[in-house]
């Protein structure tokens, strides 16, 4: 009987942003199913990345490998203005190589608790391809909900593909936690 080779899993650690971070974060959002899974375009520059990590409004969650501190995922909550401010979408990305280990996960988890509870949204969503049903399973897994679907939401590969909108709202008890005397 043939053995499985084990699958090398990467710990990671959740934190904020670096600068160093751009080249690890150019090469995720080139990885083949990054472009495929998300709008990440195909030959995005390292100067779109760094601009897209100083945007308003943006608060970036890293993975990075706990052995050496490179980027192996992402994910950023944007939020708007005006009556707008306590809504945020959600983009996240985990490099092809390290799909599949937990890391997409822990992200989110992270990135929902600090936008409840430090950021003080209410409400967080994101859209997913239709035909990516591994990921709509991780949202759901983690309090997503899908809310309905956009027809011909995006292009990839000279092909239009539907997008499904999927939110997580904040739970009316921690609405009214209040710490105090």
């Amino acid at each position: 009987m043939a053995r499985r080779a084990a699958r090398r899993t990467t710990e990671v650690i959740i934190r904020g942003v670096k600068r160093s971070d751009v080249p690890a974060l150019h090469e995720i959002m080139s990885s083949p199913n990054v472009i495929w899974g998300t709008t990440a375009m195909p030959c995005t520059s390292e100067l779109a990345v760094e601009h897209a990590l100083t945007a308003e409004n943006r608060h970036w969650f890293i993975a990075a490998s706990r052995n050496d501190d490179r980027s192996v995922g992402y994910l950023f909550l944007d939020w708007g203005q005006g009556r707008w401010r306590r809504i945020a979408s959600l983009v996240m990305a985990v490099h092809d190589n390290s799909a599949g280990q937990g890391i997409g996960r822990k992200l989110l988890e992270t990135a929902i608790h600090v936008g409840f509870q430090y950021l003080d949204l209410q409400r967080i969503e994101l859209e997913v391809y239709v035909d990516n049903p591994s990921a709509m399973h991780l949202y759901q897994k983690v309090g997503f909900v899908h809310e309905g679907t956009k027809r011909r939401n995006a292009i990839r590969e000279g092909i239009h593909v539907d997008g499904h909108m999927m939110a997580i709202l904040k739970p009316l008890d921690e609405q009214s936690k209040r710490r105090g005397p």
